[in-house]
């Protein structure tokens, strides 16, 4: 399973390119409360449009064990983000975040973390995208604010 941090989201749905988010999850896809609360936020102040998250299954924190690791994850983050850390870590689940922070604390909890580039990078190696089209994404998201490690995929295919 793999959960989505509204980073990633964001940059998918700002530039109006969900659905390879969509094909990247594989029906995998979850999303906790804050996250969806964060999105609405957004489509609130006008950043994207009103767009379905049907295909998400929205997960919840329930462990004792989840509970803490939010409120210790929340120390240095947001609520989505640190309960996005919190079941990852608990479930054994990936995460997809373009935090840093989030990214880092991910790492060190021994989590599989990828984010925006590396769902592109992905779709252009299982040849759902082409790369040219991977690296426009990438261009949009940048465009639209994204801060991106590279400047092309070109580099990391």
């Amino acid at each position: 399973m793999i959960v989505i941090d509204n980073t990633v989201l964001s940059n998918f749905a700002r530039t109006n390119h969900l659905h390879l988010l969509e094909l990247f999850c594989q029906s995998r896809g979850l999303i906790v409360r804050a996250v969806k609360e964060e999105f609405q936020e957004g489509i609130r102040r006008g950043l994207f449009t009103e767009i379905d998250l049907s295909w998400f299954q929205q997960i919840d924190i329930t462990s004792p064990e989840e509970i803490h690791l939010t409120q210790i994850f929340g120390i240095d983050l947001g609520k989505g983000e640190s309960e996005c850390l919190a079941i990852a870590s608990c479930r054994t689940y990936e995460l997809l975040t373009d935090d840093l922070d989030a990214r880092q604390i991910g790492f060190r909890e021994k989590i599989c973390v990828s984010g925006s580039v590396g769902v592109l990078a992905t779709l252009v190696r299982r040849n759902v995208i082409p790369l040219h089209e991977g690296n426009q994404v990438l261009n949009e998201f940048i465009s639209k604010g994204y801060f991106s490690p590279v400047d092309s995929l070109d580099d990391i295919i």
